[in-house]
């Protein structure tokens, strides 16, 4: 199904056509809005909760040990690139690696998961996958990043690198304090570092940065300074900043509503959704054009653009204000993850529920039809879900006892199932050592 026209690339011819509907999740990162670790990490069953991969992390710079702050194993789905992090630190990647995003030192995709022999000795605590760039963090807080740096989303522009386009191996990013948090958006990144947010790469106003200008080193978000930060959700064009308060604030292009500010006014600094203030959100997701998120009582929202059905309020109207989903009303949702235009949600049964773009199956639902309504998958694993991630067209799930599942577009190898053939049901993924 191609994507209806949307109001962002029509005002910005320079990115409309020559762009593929292939957009970053997020998250997380939010994927995811995303984008890594949230900070209502008690709730989760495992200790640990958030946009399932790239949702943002728990700011953690005032801890000597980021050990102690995330759950360990993950995963991570980026456009079309996966990762995974076992309980010892060790990472493992596939998929599209046409600009190294997967730190592996070369261009050659992988369609099975390959550890990243390079930070093997690190002890990897937190990743976070791009479109087509990554960004990890280690035991002793240093960031790294790999991939693509068209438009110096890894923040690496300095004297010694100057101004190289991709990296194939992970790179340290220079940073005067440690590094607690990353989410790497469509071709942008952020960093929390000593209780303050950075934001590098591609600018429509995403940065929060008071302009359109883009970033080839990161800098201080000065708009979110003093609001004790503990999560960002990176999307395609938008971003979401969650406070240790349950306060959400939001930057970025707004043709969708995807703000939630009950407009489609874009915003180039940070602003608060005023209208989710009495909600204590302690979780945040941000898809391409749309926005999740969960309170805590495990209540989840959305916002923004619904012509593929990702909020999941049945019916393909966008929502300029986050609405809360009935549907789910009842069951406890512990986690959540926005792809391009679907969307997941985890409960603490370790159910998974999806909704939206479902053309690769990538919902998990058996076969390939859109939803608009929050739709049970089927039962893939004897063991309960503990982690949910969402890529442009994949998903990947990891049970309680660490084993990997994937559904979805598998052109690039993302899924890790040494074929490239899609799948549309969860499926056990092969990882080497276990």
């Amino acid at each position: 199904m191609s994507p209806s026209p949307t109001s962002q690339t029509a005002a910005n011819p320079s990115i409309a056509a020559n762009k593929p509907r292939k957009r970053i999740a997020i998250a997380a990162f939010a994927v995811f809005v995303a984008a890594i670790i949230v900070a209502s990490v008690a709730a989760y069953a495992f200790a640990h909760s958030n946009h399932a991969e790239n949702a943002p992390a728990i700011d953690a710079a005032d801890d000597n040990d980021l050990r102690r702050e995330y759950r360990r194993p993950i995963v991570a789905a980026g456009g079309s690139h996966s990762f995974a992090l076992d309980e010892s630190g060790r990472l493992y990647a596939a998929g599209d690696n046409d600009s190294g995003q997967l730190g592996l030192g070369d261009e050659d995709n992988r369609d099975a998961f390959t550890e990243v022999a390079d930070l093997s000795a690190k002890e990897i605590v937190a990743i976070s996958a791009g479109d087509s760039h990554s960004l990890a963090i280690d035991a002793n807080g240093k960031l790294y990043a790999a991939g693509g740096n068209a438009f110096d989303q890894l923040g690496l522009f300095d004297a010694f690198f100057g101004d190289r386009k991709r990296f194939t191996r992970f790179a340290k990013v220079p940073f005067a304090s440690k590094v607690s948090a990353v989410a790497a958006g469509w071709t942008h990144s952020f960093a929390i570092a000593d209780g303050k947010v950075y934001a590098a790469g591609w600018n429509y106003g995403q940065l929060g940065l008071g302009d359109e200008d883009d970033r080839w080193k990161f800098a201080e978000i000065a708009s979110l300074n003093g609001k004790k930060i503990v999560a960002v959700a990176a999307g395609g064009f938008h971003t979401l900043a969650l406070s240790a308060d349950g306060k959400v604030y939001a930057a970025g292009r707004n043709g969708h509503g995807q703000l939630g500010l009950d407009d489609n006014l874009s915003r180039e600094t940070f602003e608060l959704v005023a209208l989710m203030s009495d909600k204590n959100i302690t979780q945040i997701a941000a898809g391409n054009y749309h926005s999740l998120a969960l309170d805590a009582d495990g209540r989840l929202y959305a916002a923004g653009r619904n012509y593929f059905g990702q909020l999941g309020l049945d019916d393909e109207d966008d929502r300029w204000k986050f609405a809360e989903i009935a549907s789910l009303n009842g069951k406890k949702i512990l986690a959540i993850a926005a792809g391009d235009s679907h969307s997941l949600a985890l409960d603490a049964d370790g159910k998974v529920y999806g909704t939206g773009d479902n053309d690769f199956g990538q919902l998990g639902l058996g076969e390939m039809r859109d939803r608009n309504v929050w739709t049970l998958a089927p039962p893939f694993s004897e063991k309960k879900i503990a982690w949910i991630a969402a890529g442009v067209r994949h998903s990947l799930a990891l049970d309680e006892s660490g084993k990997v599942y994937a559904a979805g577009n598998n052109y690039e190898g993302q899924l890790g199932l040494s074929v490239a053939d899609d799948r549309r049901v969860f499926t056990l993924v092969p990882l080497p050592n276990r």
